[in-house]
């Protein structure tokens, strides 16, 4: 596999878990992203000890937390996208969401 194709794949991969992750593979990706479980409870409006819960399958967000909790990755991942692509055009931002 090219590194184009790995890279293509991971940032792909992120936008899938932003879309439809569960409580364990968000936090595998916020812990891939350097983010703290506290940066993402604030973003949520919820305790670091309530996302850590979630985040060990112990209970779920409701769908509105949830909606938080994934945009609060949003920019990191257009972050990765804007450098794959090199490009920071948010027409084409938001096409790669599309299709990923």
């Amino acid at each position: 596999m090219s590194l184009e194709t790995q890279t293509y794949s991971s940032v792909s991969g992120m936008i899938v878990l932003v879309k439809t992750g569960d409580g364990a593979s968000l936090g595998h990706l916020r812990e891939s992203l350097g983010r703290s479980p506290a940066e993402i409870a604030a973003a949520v409006g919820v305790s670091e000890r309530k996302l850590l819960e979630w985040e060990n399958g112990k209970g779920s967000p409701t769908s509105g937390q949830a909606a938080k909790w994934r945009l609060a990755f949003c920019p990191d991942v257009d972050n990765r996208i804007s450098n794959y692509l090199s490009t920071d055009n948010p027409e084409v931002l938001h096409h790669f969401w599309e299709l990923a």
